[in-house]
């Protein structure tokens, strides 16, 4: 959430795009560092049970799903600069794909909401 209010910053030019890319190096680390640690948590979960690794593959087939409809984005949006597609294309590409993305971590949550409730 923190990287799509970052590139909606940048969008409506309320930073700078040295600022963008900092801010954005920042919060990639940061991710990477959590996706290190959620790995490691996943390998420890494979071997605690059954009903975790399947909610551990819904998982990471969501977390795919994500990375793919964020690329998509961002590949509406340079095809839309260019000139590729209308106005009204990129609104509703952009609306589906938005929806997309909401439903996947409406997943993410209730996987974690599971997860809370069994500890």
């Amino acid at each position: 959430s923190d990287i799509d209010y970052l590139e909606q910053q940048l969008r409506r030019k309320k930073i700078s795009r040295r600022q963008y890319r900092f801010r954005r190096r920042t919060l990639d680390k940061r991710l990477s560092a959590v996706q290190r640690t959620i790995i490691n948590l996943q390998r420890e979960i494979e071997t605690a049970g059954g009903r975790y690794v399947d909610m551990m593959r819904r998982l990471e087939a969501v977390s795919t799903d994500i990375e793919a409809i964020n690329r998509s984005i961002a590949d509406v949006e340079m095809r839309y600069r260019r000139g590729e597609i209308s106005a009204e294309a990129y609104r509703q590409l952009l609306r589906e794909y938005r929806r997309r993305k909401d439903e996947d971590e409406d997943v993410i949550e209730e996987i974690i909401l599971k997860l809370k409730e069994e500890t």
